[in-house]
């Protein structure tokens, strides 16, 4: 065993017997479960975009925020985290400040991270995304064209009010460098949506030592200790194999299908290759291109509208979450996509998508797909509240901490991880 498989085994066990610790003290009894650390699929590439709206139901699925903190003054600070009834109309009520500042944005310099913890702290709104936004993308998402922004990757962005306005800031993902722009919206329009939110005691970890070993803009507030069960189970036979085809250019009427030793179908015609796995799993590929050029906003609706149409219907209680997108070069965009249930992110087993997509040329490439149901029960969990998972996570030093479904099969347990 290699010396950094051992390390990390040693970490593993510092955890659990930190969790241990933690349940005997609160008398939670349960799983209770605090992962090593892992790492949230791949951040985007920069470029611009065509300009153009997209359908509601696009954008409602790949506009994802894992979380908001709404600051009325600088002593009412809200938070909204895991919870989509709350969290969505929250989005919905500052997606056009939002879109206006993306498109506004100019000015550009960059700021200290001092400068930018104090914006945090001030009034105005942040947003926390699960995974790194090309704003190029999130601004044609919204439906405007993005301004200066536009070259910019982050998972952390905040419209600060000022007495001049609003500015957009950021933590940039390409160099963990905070830039500052200046944008067309006026303070009024984010403060007058600022004051139905109530302040909730959330904090960011930045403002307590003793959680110095987070991310620093972990946003940590007490949080029900009670989850929700989650039942699930494989939803590949209510994958309609035909408007499957259908979707990726196959004409059923003419493939024969025939059946792998293991049990895997296979539909094969004209260098497309599609392949229903007796593990729930389906994947194809195709050696065809299309000569068309598809630009990265172009790409994620292409490939987020397709999935909806293929796993929407089957996934039950679960919605689906854009997580990321990277150039595969040669034109080909690769776009991924989570399960959430409840504004909380699925994890499968060995990491795996929901859905990957590769996309080139107006068309699908390749494609990896996990159907899968999840069913929200009346049963409840224990889960350790965040502020002493945010502790054991420092003491580790463990990066961002966030909850997931972990899903175990035939249920999904809630529970804390770090990435």
């Amino acid at each position: 065993m290699s010396r950094k498989k051992l390390i990390e085994h040693g970490k593993t066990v510092l955890i659990i017997a930190l969790l241990v610790s933690a349940v005997v003290m609160l008398n939670v009894s349960g799983y209770i479960v605090l992962p090593p650390a892992r790492t949230v699929q791949e951040t985007a590439p920069n470029g611009q975009i065509n300009q153009g709206a997209t359908e509601p139901a696009q954008v409602s699925m790949a506009v994802c925020p894992l979380g908001m903190v709404i600051s009325a003054s600088e002593s009412t600070r809200c938070a909204v985290y895991y919870n989509s009834e709350q969290l969505a109309p929250a989005f919905e009520s500052f997606a056009a400040p939002l879109a206006e500042a993306l498109g506004s944005a100019a000015s550009v310099r960059g700021i200290t991270r001092a400068q930018w913890q104090d914006r945090l702290l001030g009034t105005g709104v942040y947003f926390d995304f699960y995974c790194a936004q090309p704003l190029s993308l999130l601004s044609a998402l919204l439906g405007s064209t993005a301004g200066e922004a536009g070259d910019f990757s982050t998972r952390s962005l905040l419209l600060s009010c000022t007495d001049n306005g609003v500015e957009l800031c950021l933590e940039s993902e390409a160099d963990g460098l905070f830039y500052s722009f200046s944008t067309g919206v006026s303070a009024a329009a984010v403060l007058s949506r600022t004051e139905s939110y109530s302040a909730n005691n959330a904090f960011f970890a930045f403002t307590n030592d003793k959680f110095s070993g987070v991310d620093p803009n972990t946003v940590i507030f007490n949080t029900d200790a009670e989850m929700r069960a989650v039942l699930s189970e494989s939803a590949l036979g209510s994958i309609e194999m035909e408007a499957l085809m259908s979707e990726l250019g196959m004409n059923s009427y003419v493939i024969r299908p025939y059946t792998e030793a293991d049990g895997t179908r296979v539909f094969v015609e004209s260098g497309k290759t599609l392949r229903a796995g007796a593990d729930g799993k389906i994947s194809f590929k195709s050696t065809t291109r299309e000569s068309a050029e598809m630009g990265l906003s172009e790409a994620v609706t292409f490939a987020g509208a397709m999935v909806q149409r293929v796993l929407g219907s089957c996934c039950g209680d679960a919605k689906l979450c854009f997580a990321g997108v990277s150039d595969g070069g040669s034109g080909e965009y690769v776009v991924r996509f989570e399960y959430v249930i409840d504004g909380i992110v699925v994890e499968l087993p060995e990491r795996r998508a929901a859905a990957l997509v590769t996309v080139a040329g107006g068309e699908v490439v390749k494609l990896e797909l996990v159907p899968r149901r999840y069913t929200l029960t009346q049963e409840t969990r224990p889960l350790l509240p965040m502020v002493q998972a945010a502790a054991i996570a420092a003491s580790t030093r463990g990066g961002r901490i966030l909850p997931v479904y972990m899903d175990g099969g035939n249920s999904a347990l809630c529970v804390w991880v770090t990435d």
